[in-house]
């Protein structure tokens, strides 16, 4: 049974599933499920967003979430198992097989490219729209994303999103140091030759990029562009 509360063990339980149907999947094995395993280093902030969705849904129905770039789609997948109807989209070279294994679970997994084509859902279709760590890795500018979020979000709807922090005590320490807190550039060298687009870090924010909207509006911590925070959600 799982515990009602987002918590460690249950999510880690969660990528020990996901784990092991990753590792039968067609050219993958140990490797791929290792670095499933490893998004445990994730954790902390995916729970957070989940408390944050189950305190401030309504009681009047299962509270409506989109993941978008959801990748492995645990953050989804958990979600279900809270009651949070969760409906995830990533782009087709990372959601083929990651879709197809969170679609035989429940989960309403759709394959798009964010950055070129219009989210595939209705004005209005969802209460919280995550958009964790991904922002980072688009070789455009997230506004496009944005704006389908805004729009797929119904009246009073919340977006969390969150990116690392360039500025970090831990990263200062690094440049002080002569290292780099980029991507590794054997990791970029390697990876990139066979790829038309690099899927790492293509741009690193500092901690007023971290944004968190409820009912349009940013949290205090946040800066959030007018264009956004003028949405017409009330």
């Amino acid at each position: 049974m799982v515990n009602p509360k987002p918590n460690l063990d249950d999510f880690a339980g969660v990528l020990e599933l996901l784990a092991e149907r990753y590792s039968q999947v067609e050219g993958q094995g140990e490797q791929s499920a290792e670095w499933v395993r490893s998004a445990i280093g994730s954790a902390d902030t995916k729970l957070e967003a989940l408390r944050f969705i189950l305190e401030h849904s309504s009681s009047r129905g299962k509270p409506r979430l989109l993941d978008v770039g959801s990748q492995i789609g645990s953050l989804p997948l958990y979600a279900m198992r809270l009651g949070i109807e969760a409906t995830a989209v990533d782009n087709a070279e990372l959601a083929s097989d990651c879709g197809r294994i969170l679609r035989e679970y429940g989960v309403d997994y759709r394959v798009g490219d964010i950055g070129k084509e219009h989210l595939p859902f209705a004005d209005g279709s969802f209460d919280f729209v995550t958009y964790m760590d991904v922002i980072e890795h688009h070789e455009y500018s997230p506004k496009r994303v944005l704006l389908e979020v805004r729009r797929v979000l119904a009246p009073g709807g919340c977006v969390i999103i969150t990116t690392p922090n360039h500025a970090s005590i831990y990263n200062r320490f690094s440049l002080v140091q002569g290292r780099s807190v980029n991507d590794p550039f054997n990791y970029f060298f390697e990876t990139a030759k066979d790829q038309c687009v690099y899927l790492g870090h293509i741009e690193s924010t500092h901690a007023s990029n971290y944004v968190l909207l409820w009912n349009g509006q940013a949290s205090a911590y946040c800066n959030v562009p007018r264009w956004m925070r003028d949405s017409g959600h009330n």
